[in-house]
């Protein structure tokens, strides 16, 4: 599956971590309900969707002869199957704080149902989309330092943290089988428009949901949400050059070449790949 572009170095595989997640802290990120329900916003869509990515893949898993590939997609699987389990952990623990977290299941549940309902290659396409989505994300959280979740509790950054660098080592398989079997340009632009519509209102809407349930779905957080997105050092307006390099007739992900960012997790928290410290 390796690229001209893909670095030669980079081996995608399941670490199967099993995170010390409590106690949660209400407001995890720097005691910030808006900051903290966004990212239990992502959190929620995480289990289902990254099963949605998974069989997008494996409904190819026919065509993938190339000596490579199977390795490559078998880390792939492992790596979401084990984010979508932590998840599931993380989401009983914020749903225990007094959230109902069924219907955001059921809202999902259905997304998959109707995604499974497309054809393979679309089905694909919206994961090659999604996963650049994640990737976008996962590069700013692992960049800087980890300047973007500095403020996080310690436990629940370390979830967060692995996750990004996860995404960051397979976020091209998706897109390599795409390329594979036949995806063209036009599907994917145009199903990447339609995804990020459809992730960032999902986002926003339960993100609102949680700080209504708080009573804090007020002027002065909804603010500081805004800034946090959109602001100057915001996760939205840092990121748009990376995200809008997807729409270019030639892109391939590891055009964004950060793969200096796992190796700086490597290095600083990983003792093995079995374990993962806390930061």
């Amino acid at each position: 599956m390796k690229s001209d572009k893909t670095p030669e170095n980079l081996r995608i595989r399941r670490r199967d971590i099993k995170f010390d997640l409590e106690p949660l802290d209400r407001y995890y990120f720097g005691n910030h309900p808006f900051k903290t329900h966004f990212m239990n916003a992502l959190s929620t869509l995480f289990p289902i969707g990254e099963g949605q990515f998974i069989k997008s893949v494996m409904n190819f898993k026919d065509r993938i002869q190339e000596e490579g590939r199977w390795e490559e997609i078998q880390g792939f699987v492992g790596q979401e199957g084990a984010h979508s389990r932590e998840h599931r952990r993380l989401n009983l623990l914020i749903g225990s704080l007094g959230y109902d977290l069924q219907p955001l299941d059921e809202d999902m549940t259905d997304w998959a149902r109707k995604e499974s309902n497309k054809s393979f290659k679309k089905q694909l396409a919206k994961t090659l989309c999604l996963e650049h989505f994640t990737a976008v994300m996962a590069n700013v959280i692992l960049k800087n330092n980890l300047e973007v979740v500095k403020d996080m509790q310690a436990r629940i950054k370390a979830i967060w943290v692995w996750h990004a660098v996860e995404e960051t080592e397979h976020k091209a398989v998706a897109f390599n089988v795409y390329k594979l079997v036949g995806g063209g340009y036009c599907m994917r632009a145009v199903t990447m428009l339609q995804a990020t519509r459809e992730i960032m209102r999902r986002i926003m809407k339960r993100t609102k949901y949680f700080m209504k349930v708080d009573n804090e779905w007020n002027f002065k957080n909804r603010w500081q949400g805004f800034k946090l997105g959109w602001g100057k050092k915001g996760i939205f307006s840092t990121s748009l050059r990376h995200y809008f390099k997807f729409f270019r007739i030639g892109f391939h992900p590891w055009d964004i070449d950060n793969y200096y960012l796992i190796e700086e997790w490597k290095k600083r928290y990983a003792k093995d790949s079995q374990s993962v410290l806390y930061i």
